[in-house]
């Protein structure tokens, strides 16, 4: 499924299009650097809200274009308004959304990446024990899983 920033898309008989073809994809209206909303599309029509699964529990977090966050040396932890950075960010490259991540205090702890053509490509999880990376290729087929033990350094 195509994800692209709204601006990219033309309304042509009351039907979205983008790249001169009917949108069938996800939209992201943003203002600023804040997503204010996402909806889906069928065949150009907006058919409304647009929740992805695993945003479920977490909708009343900011979600925000990847570009807005700051760091020294563009590591962890990430700030938004000079704040430790805890919501969705949204990656996009040129029109297309590229990665969905979600922070908390700063620290990346899920994501998704595609395709240009919209395939799942990356699915990272990171929690408290564990490292988890799953990988495809762009025919859908499992490329790798990668899984790495967090060592803990005690002082």
């Amino acid at each position: 499924m195509l994800r692209v920033i709204a601006s990219a898309l033309k309304l042509e008989n009351n039907r979205y299009l983008y790249q001169e073809t009917l949108f069938n994809g996800i939209a992201f209206y943003m203002v600023g650097d804040v997503v204010d909303r996402v909806c889906q599309f069928v065949d150009g029509v907006n058919k409304g809200d647009y929740v992805f699964e695993c945003l479920a529990q977490k909708q009343s977090l900011i979600a925000i274009d990847a570009d807005a966050l700051e760091s020294e040396y563009e590591i962890e932890p990430f700030l938004f308004r000079e704040k430790l950075f805890s919501g969705i960010a949204y990656d996009f490259d040129r029109d297309r959304c590229v990665e969905i991540a979600l922070y908390q205090e700063g620290f990346k702890y899920y994501s998704e990446s595609w395709y240009y053509s919209g395939e799942l490509g990356v699915l990272t999880v990171d929690d408290s024990s564990l490292y988890q990376d799953f990988l495809w290729y762009l025919n859908g087929n499992y490329q790798q899983i990668h899984l790495q033990e967090k060592k803990l350094l005690l002082l």
